[in-house]
């Protein structure tokens, strides 16, 4: 690179490295004015050749340039983090539109996912739109494809492809030639190394000992880099190993980090000279890399993985997470099979075992490995010019021919014309199209929208007069002369002269649109988002502000400025995070780290298993606040699981406060008040039916609101596709009627997702149960028919209407506590668990009414209650409680369900690209072709014994799918909290359990056991029945939970749907040609009598098909999960 060109300037709106949250208007300001500065460079310049994206900081900047289209890559350092603002209502979208200058029809098109503004998603979609999906990268080998299958903002895209970091020290020759397999042990290096730790050590002020085992970490302490795992696995091998010595250094950057600077400051005082912390960003000297024994790398997510190439080069083996990029060199990597903490703290305990029980000859041989290793800066070049050629080609190509994509109207006419390829590519078809010549100046409605927001309409508008001048000072367009252009090597004094010139720039020309500003205020934050600069701590990993000098001429441009004294923004309106911003559960650990032990360290003291606890309980606190109540239940922390007693803040005398936590608290809220929970003084409480379903039941399930019990109700009344059999009587024997059936089911499954994609979701998740409750009601009015077809098409219209509103079910299961966010796995299949279990006592009963219906169309039925008038009395109540719910539903479902739904460009494309969403659609037409036409005579098994009473399968009936059911899902809430694909690899592994079901109940197998009396052999057949059932059910949740962290909500809610009518066709097509369509057949024959039923091809291929889903499903899900980094 023989000329470097730098853009500079000085604002003091970039004073701090990132903002505070990322949800808000100060953020969304920020944000606004980095991308407005990066298209004006690309403005005034028309000789770049390509805008590459660094993640989402700068991804809506070519969209500024629209029409014009620029050609870009996007590189993947971080998709964790996106740049996520809300504009689920109008009104925020307007505000939005109005802060980033971007017209609305763009943002849908562009940057908008869900119900999201993401700035991220708007580069993925500018690759999608203008260059066929290519040009986003992953910075290591793994990190592309992963991010592909985690992120579903790139699942609009054929693929993403990998650019693998390179070392930036690596700056020798490359020749691509394959390392040398044998290497040298230095036996000098080896002998100086000594030395070199002991300069470590004394930087550290731990005890001298050049034989000790030093372990070192440097980075961000955040939950990403596994920061707490050290604190949390440390005290053990602290205890266990006398010669083990520990140095952390780094910025603290969230919670995780937070509570880790507390432990770790605990430890540096319980083991003096064993243990030096340091959280805050220091300079670390290159002895401490080199000293080190061993570099600790816990990461939960690493795309790259710098610091292990910076170590391993220097000597220090690494010790960590196989993640990412992480893994490739020397030292001892464990797989995360698990996002869960326990998992997470066993693996990693088991290598940094294994590591000291390595011998000093093989540590010496890896060391000599670690030198050879590389990641040269001239492969990484040859790469990247790659990439980018084929990014202008494929960019050139798609804009079909034209003038270049960047010749801007808006230079002058005696401009210098383009110097580079940029004379050769296109200008954007909508561009070229245009009959008229391109404007010089932006769209007036941009202007005026953009004033509305920063200068509203009222008396005193004219106090932002000053800070128009200001704002359009800071990009004019037609001069690039206040930019100093620096080229590599130049001196000092000219980027001085260049930074001083930024604060006064000439006025703007006409033709620039302006972006918004302001300086960011992290008063409330007690820590920085960002590598800070500290000069003194109160509380261990509490950062202060960084400061910045030499802000000579700098703008002084602020938040206040653009937003004055205005606060009924909706973008001000944004919910609290949980952050601990009152030190409460800051002091509550500190006081519980006096019992700190080896044992405790990794149980009820992890710093996970505290945060969760206090987290859920700080959200406990905040609905108590949102529910309008002033004065809250003080913060609490009591872990159940591990046999402590809650632990209060109250019950701290305050003697036991140090005066630095006195200071760092003063003018705190008290812990009680519900003024902590919210960023404006202008929330209004839900009152009425709202406040209602927003109550909990303390000692039910004290983390259900009311609404999600009547959404899982309505769940649990719906019949899935290859139930809808029941419905038509337990024989089936009307073909005509189930084909009817199945296709109302069939058109209200598509009725249903239209209503949730057009209309909020409160109507979609209300008018089910006014449907239930009229086909309860004409159930009800049949006795009044006066003949017996009469009063059949009365009930068949009942049975119409239930199979309409059943199409709604899967919505419920994939919206039901929609309104909490994310919420741990471990949670989710509790409550999938639950539901599950209580629906196979529903199918039952539902299979009773679709049997007494059936019955009633015979004359030996006809004194039954089915024919009787009083049915009505019975019907009309429950008909009346499922409208109730309806209208409950629909007036006190949360704000979420009231918003209109969120659009997702490439949306129904992506869910073909997700290999376990079509093999569960092979799943769903396998099942229902083969199992849905015998599912009415399965369930006619069950009461069809003369032998057994009616009560005796009743307590049946209630021992399994109650108790055996609740050990079920105590069993499974325990094996999830370590591991989390538990469950769905539990219900895969079952296998076909409803095919062995119904070979039991059809063939004829289980009508009669030769083992004792006639009852017992009736119950035990009953009992085999109802376990298949139930693993049956185990098996369904399984796959649901598999889909539930695979794919996104609506992602869900569309494959359930989408499934839903392939399975009403299946069922209508296993009706008309199956070889089970009115009997068993010889799909399941009787084995009990002959075995010549195994030489029927129907009995295989029927097999064939159940025993090959699970496998799939269990291939499909290890490379699709959404929470395995």
């Amino acid at each position: 690179m023989t000329q470097l060109t730098l853009e500079t300037t000085s604002n003091l709106i970039f004073q701090e490295p990132y903002p505070a949250r990322m949800d808000d208007l100060d953020s969304a300001i920020y944000y606004s004015a980095w991308n407005a500065c990066i298209a004006e460079v690309m403005r005034r310049h028309p000789e770049i050749d390509i805008y590459h994206i660094n993640d989402y900081h700068g991804a809506v900047a070519p969209l500024h340039l629209l029409p014009r289209v620029i050609p870009v890559c996007l590189s993947l350092h971080n998709a964790e983090f996106q740049g996520l603002w809300s504009i689920n209502t109008p009104k925020k979208m307007q505000e939005m539109s109005d802060v980033f200058n971007l017209d609305k029809s763009i943002i849908r098109r562009y940057v908008q996912w869900g119900d999201n503004f993401n700035l991220l998603h708007a580069g993925a979609s500018y690759l999608r739109i203008h260059q066929k999906g290519f040009g986003a990268v992953g910075v290591s080998k793994k990190y592309g494809a992963r991010s592909f299958a985690r992120y579903p903002i790139f699942w609009g895209l054929p693929k993403v492809g990998i650019l693998p970091n390179p070392d930036p020290a690596d700056i020798e020759h490359f020749d691509k030639c394959l390392p040398n397999p044998d290497v040298a042990i230095d036996r000098e290096y080896e002998t100086s190394r000594g030395a070199t730790r002991k300069q470590a050590q004394q930087w550290a002020n731990l005890n001298i000992d050049e034989s000790a085992e030093l372990f070192v970490f440097v980075g961000r302490w955040s939950m990403q880099k596994g920061i707490d795992l050290i604190a949390d696995v440390f005290p053990k091998v602290l205890e266990e190993n006398p010669k083990a010595q520990l140095i952390c250094v780094g910025p603290v950057i969230d919670l995780y980090g937070k509570f880790a600077a507390l432990k770790l400051d605990y430890l540096m005082k319980k083991y003096p000279g064993r243990v030096y912390s340091k959280p805050m960003f220091v300079y670390v000297p290159p002895f401490v890399h080199a000293g080190a024994e061993f570099a600790l790398i816990p990461s939960r997510d690493e795309p790259f993985g710098l610091v292990s190439v910076e170590f391993g080069r220097k000597g220090a083996l690494g010790v960590g997470a196989k993640v990412g990029g992480l893994g490739q060199m020397p030292g001892w990597w464990f797989q995360i099979e698990s996002s869960m903490t326990r998992h997470m703290l066993s693996q990693f305990k088991k290598c940094i075992q294994a590591a000291l029980s390595s011998d000093q000859e093989t540590r010496a041989l890896m060391r000599a490995r670690s030198k050879e290793q590389r990641f040269p800066v001239a492969q990484w070049v040859e790469d990247l010019e790659i990439l980018q050629t084929k990014a202008i080609k494929i960019n050139t190509k798609v804009q079909d021919g034209s003038v270049s994509a960047l010749s801007t109207p808006s230079s002058t006419p005696n401009s210098s014309p383009p110097r580079s390829r940029a004379q050769s590519r296109v200008a954007s078809p909508a561009a070229s199209r245009s009959s008229s010549p391109t404007p010089k100046t932006p769209a007036p409605q941009f202007r005026r929208r953009l004033s509305s927001l920063l200068y509203p309409a009222h008396p005193t508008a004219e106090q932002y007069m000053p800070f128009r001048r200001r704002l359009s000072s800071l990009f004019p367009m037609s001069r690039r002369l206040p930019f100093q252009h620096s080229e590599a090597g130049a001196d000092i004094s000219e980027l001085e002269e260049s930074r001083d010139e930024v604060g006064s720039l000439p006025p703007s020309s006409p033709t620039f649109r302006p972006g918004t500003a302001g300086s960011m205020s992290a008063a409330r934050a007690l820590f920085t988002p960002g590598f800070g600069f500290a000069e003194e701590q109160n509380l261990p990993g509490e950062l202060t502000r960084p400061t910045l000098a030499h802000y000579r001429r700098s703008s002084t441009l602020s938040v206040h400025e653009v937003v004055g004294e205005k606060t009924d923004y909706s973008l001000q309106k944004v919910d609290q995070s949980f952050t601990d911003s009152q030190l409460d559960y800051y002091r509550i650990y500190q006081m519980m780290l006096g019992s700190l032990t080896a044992k405790n360290s990794e149980g009820k003291l992890c710093i996970e298993t505290f945060l969760h606890s206090a987290e859920k309980n700080w959200y406990r606190r905040f609905g108590e606040a949102k529910l309008g109540r002033t004065v809250v239940s003080p913060p609490e922390v009591g872990d159940k699981k591990f046999g402590g007693k809650g632990v209060s803040v109250t019950v701290r005398e305050a003697s036991s406060i140090s005066e630095s936590e006195r200071t760092a608290s003063v003018g705190a809220m008290s812990h009680t008040s519900a003024e902590q929970f919210f960023t404006t003084a202008n929330y209004k409480a839900p009152t009425g039916i709202s406040k209602l379903m927003m109550s909990k039941i303390p000692y039910l399930a004290p983390d259900w609101p009311l609404y999600a019990y009547l959404m899982a109700f309505g769940q649990i009344v719906a019949v899935n596709s290859h139930q809808i059999t029941i419905i038509t009587g337990a024989q089936g024997e009307n073909a005509n009627k189930l084909y009817t059936i199945a296709s109302i089911y069939l058109a209200g499954s598509l009725f249903w997702w239209l209503m949730i994609r057009r209309l909020a979701s409160k109507w979609a998740l209300s008018l089910p149960f006014v449907l239930y409750g009229l086909a309860f009601f004409f159930v009800g009015l049949a006795p009044f028919g006066t003949t017996l077809d009469s009063r059949g098409w009365i009930q068949n219209v009942g049975a119409g209407l239930y199979s309409f509103a059943s199409a709604s079910g899967s919505l419920y299961f994939a919206l039901n506590f929609a309104s909490e966010g994310g919420v741990p796995i471990q949670t989710m299949i509790f409550r999938a668990t639950a539901v599950q279990g209580v629906q196979q006592l529903w199918v039952a009963a539902l299979w009773a009414w679709g049997s007494a219906m059936s019955a009633n169309h015979t004359s030996q039925f006809t004194n039954t209650i089915m024919n009787s008038k009083v049915l009505l009395a019975i019907m009309a109540p429950i008909a009346l409680l499922f409208a109730s719910v309806g209208v409950i539903l629909l007036f006190g479902l949360p704000e979420y369900y009231h918003n209109s739904p969120g659009k997702a460009p490439s949306f129904y494309t992506s869910v073909w690209k997700r290999k376990i969403v079509l093999w569960f659609f092979v799943a769903i037409v396998a099942q229902n072709y083969w199992l849905s036409a015998p599912t009415g005579r399965n369930w006619q098994y069950l009461f069809s014994s003369t032998h057994a009473p009616v009560w005796a399968i009743v307590l049946l009936l209630l021992l399994f799918f109650i108790v055996i059911w609740c050990v079920a899902l105590y069993t499974i809430s325990r094996f999830s909290e370590h591991h989390s694909w538990f469950l769905p690899i539990f219900g895969a592994g079952l296998g076909a359990p409803r095919w062995c079901q119904m070979l039991w109940s059809t063939s004829g197998m289980g009508l009669y056991l030769p083992w004792g009396s006639t009852v017992g052999s009736a119950i035990a057949g009953r009992s085999l029945w109802l376990w298949l059932g139930t693993l049956d059910a185990l098996s369904g949740v399984g796959i649901g939970t598999m889909l539930l962290q695979t794919l996104t909500r609506h992602h869900v809610a569309v494959t359930l749907t989408a499934s839903q009518v392939l399975g009403s066709i299946a069922t209508i097509a296993a009706r008309a040609s199956s070889p089970d369509a009115t009997g068993p057949g010889a799909v399941f024959p009787n084995l009990a009598v002959s075995l010549a039923g195994l030489g029927a091809w129907e009995f295989w291929v029927a097999l064939l098909f159940q025993l090959v889903l699970p496998v799939g499903f269990l291939m499909f899900f290890r490379n699709e999960q959404l929470f395995k980094p």
